[in-house]
């Protein structure tokens, strides 16, 4: 059965491209207000840019990225200030880690809107983009959306830990990695490797020097929401809180036996999620559907 439903979102999931205009790899670095970030553009067709986690790189959507552009999409990712080749001011705030992401979808996409695709901090960064200037955001999909719930003050450590890349003991740094990001019976060790603490803690300072709350509007786009049921980080609460304030079309689903670190848990869940987002499903019902459907028990 699902090998059949494989073959029809195969067949189904790819956009009219006659009217598309060619995205591009920027020559270099894309430069915006003294950041410097290293971008990867891929495929041909609307494009969809990926904002990763907190601390963490583009290469956590190299699965997703693949599948969209198998389907006929663009997908543009890129390093954050601080991971891998980019850098940047370390003094920042939401803001500009949202002009960061907009500049990277200029550059590769001139004067074409784009899908964007935030997971856990990308959620906030992603909402911020969209909210600056929503002309130019078809809809927004979110992983493992958080900021609506406290953390509490166990797991906080825990990201921490888990983000402590080359500062501490692998050992410390799994145990707090199984704690806050996976859920039981994922692979956690998956991530001991693709973190950056510097790029991670410039990120969260952003997150606590932003005082206007406009972001979280996300201008009002339509919304979809893909909430882990096991995720200590942002619990499905989160996910029911921003739908209930959301000002714009919002739609949500949950997605069991994961937790935060979706991406590596569920690549099929979200892949085939994402690809009946992007044709033009809205109904909630059918979306929760396709969820539990490409679920995989560990």
């Amino acid at each position: 059965m699902r090998g059949l439903l494989c073959a029809v979102w195969i067949a189904c999931a790819t956009p009219a491209l006659a009217t598309t205009p060619a995205c591009q790899q920027p020559q270099g670095q894309v430069e915006h207000r003294g950041a410097k970030l290293s971008v990867v553009v891929e495929g041909a067709g609307p494009p969809v840019l990926m904002i990763p986690s907190l601390g963490r790189g583009p290469s956590d959507f190299d699965e997703l990225a693949r599948d969209l552009v198998g389907k006929g999409y663009t997908a543009v990712r890129y390093e954050p200030r601080w991971f891998g080749a980019s850098r940047g001011p370390e003094r920042a705030t939401l803001d500009d880690l949202a002009a960061d992401a907009r500049a990277v979808a200029t550059a590769s996409c001139p004067d074409q809107p784009v899908v964007i695709i935030g997971h856990a901090l990308g959620n906030r960064i992603a909402r911020a983009m969209a909210a600056a200037d929503p002309r130019h955001t078809t809809s927004i999909i979110l992983l493992a959306a958080g900021g609506q719930v406290p953390i509490p003050p166990e797991i906080q450590q825990a990201i921490s830990v888990s983000a402590a890349e080359g500062r501490l003991p692998n050992s410390e740094r799994l145990a707090a990695l199984k704690l806050a990001f996976f859920a039981p019976g994922q692979n956690a060790r998956s991530w001991l490797t693709g973190w950056n603490p510097r790029a991670a803690e410039l990120q969260a300072r952003a997150v606590t020097a932003t005082a206007s709350r406009d972001w979280i509007t996300a201008g009002g786009v339509p919304l979809f929401i893909i909430q882990p049921t096991r995720d200590p980080v942002a619990p499905v609460a989160n996910g029911e809180a921003l739908i209930a304030q959301y000002p714009g079309p919002a739609v949500m689903v949950t997605l069991d036996h994961a937790s935060h670190a979706i991406l590596p848990e569920q690549p099929d869940a979200i892949s085939a999620l994402v690809a009946a987002w992007l044709m033009g499903e809205r109904k909630a019902g059918r979306l929760q559907q396709i969820s539990d459907e490409w679920t995989v028990q560990p």
